[in-house]
């Protein structure tokens, strides 16, 4: 979970020069609606969620957890929906397009 986090806030902050953990999932992450703190910081959590619910997901048998961890999924959609936005990552000039130029 922590690694993804730290994937999303070095891409946002460092770019090409970026060390990701996860490469293979760049394409997944959430994209910061700026480069504000506060935005960069979102969409780490956005991917940290995102990771804890998939291995929530893969390792839940009870119908009581899986009820947690959809609700959690549907947060994360809702975040990713904001952070995902065409005109907010043009904005912040960081698109999908960029990130993959960097590697």
């Amino acid at each position: 979970m922590a690694a993804a986090a730290y994937d999303v806030a070095v891409l946002a902050l460092k770019r090409e020069d970026a060390v990701l953990n996860f490469p293979g999932s760049i394409k997944s992450y959430p994209v910061p609606a700026s480069m504000s703190a506060l935005d960069i910081r979102a969409a780490a959590t956005a991917a940290a969620t995102a990771v804890a619910a998939a291995a929530t997901l893969k390792t839940s048998g009870s119908r009581e957890s899986t009820s947690s961890v959809g609700q959690q999924q549907k947060e994360y959609d809702d975040m990713l929906s904001i952070n995902s936005s065409s005109a907010l990552a043009s904005n912040a000039g960081f698109s999908a397009e960029n990130k993959l130029a960097a590697f």
